[in-house]
């Protein structure tokens, strides 16, 4: 059977803490330049766009989730549903931005 040959939720929580923590790294890196470059590039831009806010708001919850997770107030299952409430929020708000919003993003 397929579910013979997966590793122990241990692992898959492990594994699933350590993408969070370079998922988000990376993420803080590419927000970091973007605001940086942000400016430069378009000067008539607003700091309220749909995929700024998005970025910030997931951005939080995987930083809330690896912040309690590393101080250890939450483990196993909270830690997990808060990933793929974070997960599902960047897909949702990628997907909202590009289609239903007006923003500089548009020329892509």
């Amino acid at each position: 059977m397929v579910f013979n040959r997966l590793p122990s939720l241990e692992i898959l929580e492990k594994l699933s803490y350590l993408s969070a923590v370079i998922g988000f790294i990376l993420l803080s890196i590419a927000i970091t330049i973007g605001v940086i470059w942000l400016p430069k590039a378009f000067p008539d831009f607003s700091y309220s766009d749909p995929k700024l806010i998005s970025s910030f708001l997931v951005w939080l919850l995987y930083g809330t989730g690896i912040l309690s997770k590393s101080l250890g107030k939450w483990r196993g299952k909270k830690v997990v549903v808060l990933s793929i409430i974070g997960f599902v929020v960047a897909i949702m708000s990628t997907m909202l931005s590009n289609f239903l919003a007006k923003s500089f993003h548009s020329f892509y």
